[in-house]
């Protein structure tokens, strides 16, 4: 699974320490899900190492999803 943070009006990547919405990309021999947006916003972290992708922290629902209130809860 790779993890990017992006702006999500521009669809770019925002700078390290910056907030954005979560994009997950799931690949595996059984599955493929390439960018798929979450209804999670986070701060872009730089990983540690080599690892792909971006590393996350201070995760928190997305305020709205096409104008309507997120409520958390268990789905």
């Amino acid at each position: 699974m790779l993890l990017s943070v992006v702006d999500a009006a521009a669809g770019e990547r925002v700078k390290v320490g910056e907030r954005g919405q979560v994009i997950v990309s799931h690949v595996s021999k059984s599955m493929l899900i390439p960018n798929n947006a979450e209804r999670d916003t986070a701060v872009r972290v730089r990983p540690t190492g080599d690892h792909a992708g971006d590393a996350v922290a201070d995760v928190a629902p997305v305020a709205a999803v096409k104008g309507e209130t997120v409520i958390e809860g268990v789905y």
